[in-house]
């Protein structure tokens, strides 16, 4: 998150950005991993809701946030509270408490099989289109809030996080209680 601090050139933004995509990629995959073998499976919904909430949470004001720092003190100062936000998150690793007592044996030779869990595909693809939509709304609301006049468009962030706040932990529920189909079937009617 430094890094952005001193970019001074579109090819020095877009290596960061490929730095930046590749921790970004070993972190989620190591929480969400860390997270879903540490809650029990009974209440595992539950308890994922709430690990997903800390992650959506953060992305929901994160924007709302960054809008304001920026609109107050510059992007220089965007950058410094980045950076000051990144190491707090550092020094939350260290309370992490996690042992792993799963063997990993690598059989035979290396192939794309190796790479991809066949389990997941249906679930992948479910969650590729729907990340999709949000990653274009997250990225255009701000421009289309100041084109149509939205004093703040990181309101819209907030209203999102506060709905999260209320939904997720009984969505977990619902999950523990009835299965993944019906949770999943009424979130995406809309």
């Amino acid at each position: 998150m430094g890094g952005y601090y001193f970019v001074t050139s579109l090819t020095l933004l877009f290596v960061l950005r490929v730095v930046h995509g590749f921790t970004w990629g070993f972190t989620t995959t190591g929480a969400g991993t860390v997270a879903s073998d540490i809650v029990p499976a009974a209440r595992r919904g539950e308890g994922m809701g709430y690990y997903g909430l800390s992650n959506t949470l953060a992305m929901a004001a994160g924007p709302a946030l960054g809008i304001i720092i920026l609109n107050h003190a510059g992007f220089d100062s965007l950058f410094i509270a980045g950076f000051v936000v990144a190491l707090i998150g550092l020094l939350a690793l260290f309370g992490i408490s996690f042992h792993q007592d799963i063997k990993i044996e690598v059989k035979g030779k290396l192939s794309l099989d190796s790479f991809f869990e066949s389990k997941v595909y249906s679930l992948s693809i479910l969650m590729f289109f729907t990340a999709l939509v949000y990653g274009g709304i997250v990225s255009f609301i701000t421009l289309y809030g100041n084109k149509i006049g939205v004093g703040n468009p990181g309101i819209y962030f907030l209203i999102y996080a506060l709905t999260l706040l209320i939904i997720r932990p009984w969505a977990g529920k619902e999950f523990d209680k009835n299965g993944p189909i019906k949770i999943m079937a009424l979130a995406l009617l809309p």
